[in-house]
């Protein structure tokens, strides 16, 4: 018995190696550099859906160490996943500061289940923008707690 708690407590040990970071936002006066809460997953064949993603374990992610991650040009897609706890009662945005990014897409779910679905990018139709200038601003809602942006280049 003594030697099925030891490998309980190793494998209970291990657990935080793939828990995701959690961007927590209590001040709304502040703007967040997002990137080393991110964690990316590639889609090589542009097929992955969000309910697939939604069933992907943690350890599938990974984490981004960069506070501006640059994908560079890839045929595939990437995925970013982000876990947000917004303490406030603002609204929150997602502001790209990459404007050449070809195609974006978000699914926002709330802390009741919702989902909130939204595309644009360079190539979609201006109109698509949030705001009708360069910067790709996104509507997350009050208290979004994940998101999933899926960019790609084609």
């Amino acid at each position: 018995m003594r030697n099925f708690y030891v490998i309980l407590l190793s494998l209970l040990a291990g657990l935080p190696l793939f828990s995701q970071k959690k961007l927590i936002y209590a001040n709304p006066q502040t703007t967040v550099k997002i990137g080393k809460y991110l964690h990316f997953y590639e889609d090589k064949d542009h097929k992955v859906t969000y309910s697939f993603l939604k069933k992907l374990p943690e350890s599938a992610f990974i984490q981004s160490q960069q506070s501006a991650p640059n994908f560079g040009v890839r045929k595939s897609k990437i995925w970013l996943k982000l876990t947000i706890d917004n303490q406030t009662d603002e609204s929150l945005f997602l502001l790209c500061d990459k404007p050449a990014m070809s195609y974006v897409e978000i699914y926002a779910e709330d802390e009741h289940g919702a989902v909130f679905y939204t595309k644009s990018g360079l190539l979609m139709p201006y109109h698509t923008r949030f705001f009708e200038n360069n910067q790709l601003t996104f509507p997350l809602g009050k208290h979004p707690k994940t998101l999933f942006v899926g960019i790609s280049g084609n």
